[in-house]
């Protein structure tokens, strides 16, 4: 059967976007989430950094080999830390409810 349209009429053009930025807004009121964004935004400054990692090495006359170790060991040791970090989410959030998951990014 043809699906009904819905009876709630919801606000169009820039009533949306008021009721969007203010629903925003709401998050911004919990200072759980204002930490969290504020973490990630410094956590973003060492990532874009290691982009460059590369370039810098090869420049200062780093061997290429030990550039490529250099930066294997690097992604290994990121993804031990990345699977680490789910585990102790989990163990948390199997412990404390919800709110492991958070403490685990704040712990991090």
């Amino acid at each position: 059967p043809p699906c009904k349209p819905a009876t709630t009429t919801l606000p169009q053009g820039c009533a949306a976007v008021g009721a969007e930025l203010k629903t925003l807004w709401s998050f911004f009121t919990v200072l759980t989430f204002c930490v969290l964004v504020v973490k990630g935004v410094f956590e973003a400054i060492p990532h874009t950094v290691f982009g460059n990692l590369i370039l810098f090495l090869q420049l200062a006359g780093v061997d290429n080999g030990k550039v490529v170790a250099v930066m294997t060991a690097h992604f290994l040791a990121a993804a031990a830390g990345v699977g680490l970090g789910g585990r102790v989410g989990d163990c948390l959030a199997g412990r404390i409810g919800v709110g492991g998951r958070p403490l685990t990014s704040q712990l991090s």
